[in-house]
């Protein structure tokens, strides 16, 4: 796929190497921000929730 396309000549093989570590990198990056984001939203859920179904009896002490 990339045969040739630099002057008839393959691309150097260090060059795409860093391409592809580039191309890692940046995907680890965003899957552990995505991933975050997703904690935080699970996180904001369950407190709605748990504030929202506590039973009176549990607010007031005896």
């Amino acid at each position: 796929m990339n045969r040739g396309i630099n002057d008839s000549q393959d691309l150097p093989r260090e060059y795409l190497g860093k391409i592809y570590d580039e191309i890692a990198r940046q995907h680890f990056d965003k899957a552990s921000r995505e991933m975050e984001a997703l904690a935080q939203s699970a996180r904001e859920l369950m407190e709605s929730v748990s504030c929202s179904r506590v039973p009176r009896s549990c607010l007031h002490s005896n």
